[in-house]
């Protein structure tokens, strides 16, 4: 099914660019909620439980991105792949982008989008960067009014949305590391990116994976998989990514 389904894709972005383009981050929302419709399915539950909000699959005992193929067709065009990393990294910062009433991302929906950025397979540099120069600009605005917010105990959201931001913002900062350990990056090439000055030689140089990121189960956020129980636990995560907003 899923060679079918990247054979059509590929044939329709050759002669309607303009409306596949369009859907594709559309296609990762159907792409989720039909994984977690199969999982609560009750054969799901029994043979896929683990994997509910995991963003890839396993392929000879690797991670594979599941939107592998589908970004197989976006990275053939740069201004297309550069407006579609950008998109999915923005999801996770949704409600406060969004100029209308917009709710803030499911955890589980933003694990799955961190994990399918974690396991795709880029290919060239400059794809890398995008990503981790999407998620400083994230930090560098929302992070900061999560921080003031946690700093001063601003409860204009509820403690639970401020936690659960937290998380999110946890996932962000988690996956800017690994892709940095992957691919050997410094902090200093990072912030050096300018995505206004890109075709650079070596920005389009391949991207290529120094380190295994190996199957990445976030031990530093407890929280991720439990709910929180009291207000303890709920202090316990927000004073966990306040240390890493600070101290990186």
């Amino acid at each position: 099914m899923r060679q079918i389904a990247s054979r059509t894709r590929s044939l329709l972005s050759t002669r309607r660019e303009d409306v596949i383009d369009d859907t594709y981050l559309e296609s990762l929302t159907k792409l989720f909620e039909y994984r977690k419709t199969v999982v609560k399915s009750p054969k799901g539950l029994n043979h896929f439980a683990e994997t509910l909000t995991a963003g890839y699959y396993m392929y000879n005992g690797e991670p594979v991105s599941l939107i592998a193929s589908l970004y197989k067709d976006v990275k053939t065009k740069k201004r297309v792949r550069a407006k579609y990393l950008r998109g999915l990294v923005n999801q996770l910062d949704r409600d406060s982008q969004s100029k209308g009433a917009t709710a803030g991302i499911e955890v589980d929906f933003a694990r799955f989008i961190v994990e399918n950025l974690l396991y795709l397979e880029y290919g060239v540099i400059e794809e890398v960067f995008t990503v981790i120069y999407t998620i400083d600009r994230i930090i560098s605005v929302t992070g900061i009014t999560l921080l003031q917010a946690i700093e001063t105990g601003d409860t204009t959201d509820s403690i639970r949305v401020l936690a659960q931001r937290s998380i999110v913002f946890s996932l962000m900062i988690g996956l800017k590391q690994h892709l940095k350990l992957a691919y050997n990056l410094t902090e200093a090439k990072c912030r050096a990116f300018d995505p206004k000055k890109t075709g650079a030689a070596k920005d389009n140089k391949p991207a290529l994976r120094v380190q295994s990121v190996g199957i990445v189960d976030w031990p530093e956020i407890p929280y991720l998989e439990k709910s929180f129980e009291n207000d303890v636990e709920i202090q316990e995560q927000l004073n966990a990514v306040h240390y890493v907003l600070l101290f990186g």
